[in-house]
């Protein structure tokens, strides 16, 4: 099939980020292609993700520097590292702003190689100077592969590019159908930080786990705003019914022991939580953020989109499901059905269209 050089920051985070990496890897190798990641700033260990034991990983342990000018400074070492794993003929895969900049420019100056930078964040979530730089050095790469068709048509009304690609995530795990009626936990997961909203998603179900005493929302995840979402989770007295669990590998039992899953992000990609949660069968509840849930998530089919700051609506609509067992089982045969879309031999397709060409 051809050889494939995966770009990423580093391996052995817990990201959504580097899931996507992880299923992309594992899906191209199991169909014939030869597959390397470069991680960048690791200097060793496991993949927090299963990766299949034929997928090379090279540990580079360059220096993450704070400073954006000195970071793309530090990718200048990654050319060396390219060059060993003879360039010209592979095809490599950038996954981050900076990266796909780097290879960029790189491909202006070298036309040997293939250079696809994937974006997992939407348009506009990069800087401002970010962006600046990115229109320049995105019009050198022979791809930009976009996770939804709403990316897409920033890139061309903002960049006038005409390089760029839809190809969404793909499921991490694939199950048959099962829902789990006697739940009472809600769920969600993801990195503990001001992107993902969870400060505000205790504000939201501050008065709903009030009235429904017998309920758990689960949130798992790590990050730099844990001690305070523990300090918001004393002040409302929410200590019996809110949990902040780590990261877990075994992120299917977590979906499968929940009825709802519940997401207030301030701005997304494709987020691949709500994929397992649809394969999962999880009704869900999301804010409406410029991309990413209104892709997956069909109001009145697999759970509900609630306009963005409307934190009363997104109560209310917990409050409903919570109660109406018979809606969120309407609601977890349509999650199913979605996520179907999503299954790895279909997104393959798409990927081996890509590289073929």
């Amino acid at each position: 099939m051809g050889s494939v050089v995966i770009v990423v920051n580093s391996i052995l985070n817990s990201g959504g980020t580097e899931r996507a990496v992880v299923n992309l890897a594992n899906n191209l190798y199991s169909n014939g292609y030869e597959v390397t990641i470069l991680s960048v700033f690791s200097k060793g260990g496991k993949p927090f993700f299963d990766l299949s034991g034929k997928v090379s990983i090279r540990h580079l342990g360059l220096i993450l520097y704070k400073s954006y000018l000195k970071r793309l400074r530090s990718y200048v070492s990654l050319y060396r590292h390219l060059k060993e794993l003879s360039v010209t003929e592979v095809t490599v895969i950038g996954t981050v702003h900076s990266i796909n900049i780097f290879l960029g420019f790189l491909k202006h100056r070298s036309s040997s190689f293939t250079a696809i930078g994937c974006e997992h964040l939407d348009y506009y979530a990069a800087t401002r100077i970010t962006r600046i730089i990115r229109k320049i050095s995105y019009r050198k790469l022979n791809h930009v592969v976009v996770l939804t068709s709403i990316d897409k048509m920033s890139y061309r009304r903002e960049d006038a590019l005409d390089n760029v690609v839809v190809i969404p995530n793909e499921l991490s795990f694939f199950k048959s159908y099962n829902y789990n009626e006697t739940s009472i936990h809600l769920l969600a997961i993801g990195r503990l930080c001001y992107q993902k909203g969870f400060d505000i998603l205790l504000e939201v179900v501050r008065s709903v786990l009030d009235q429904n005493p017998a309920w758990i929302l689960r949130i798992v995840g790590e990050g730099e705003d844990e001690a305070f979402l523990k300090s918001m989770i004393a002040v409302y007295k929410l200590d019996k019914q809110v949990q902040i669990i780590p990261f877990q590998k075994n992120v299917e039992l977590l979906y499968e022991n929940s009825a709802i899953y519940l997401m207030t992000s301030r701005y997304e990609g494709l987020p691949m939580v709500l994929l397992e949660a649809l394969v999962s069968g999880l009704p869900i509840i999301a804010f409406d953020c410029p991309t990413g849930p209104k892709e997956l998530v069909l109001t009145g089919k697999n759970g509900y989109l609630i306009p963005m700051g409307d934190n009363e609506s997104f109560a209310k609509k917990l409050t409903e499901l919570i109660n109406d067992l018979e809606m969120r089982k309407q609601l977890s045969r349509g999650a199913y059905e979605e996520a179907l879309k999503y299954r790895s031999d279909i997104i393959f397709k798409q990927w081996n269209q890509l590289l073929a060409n």
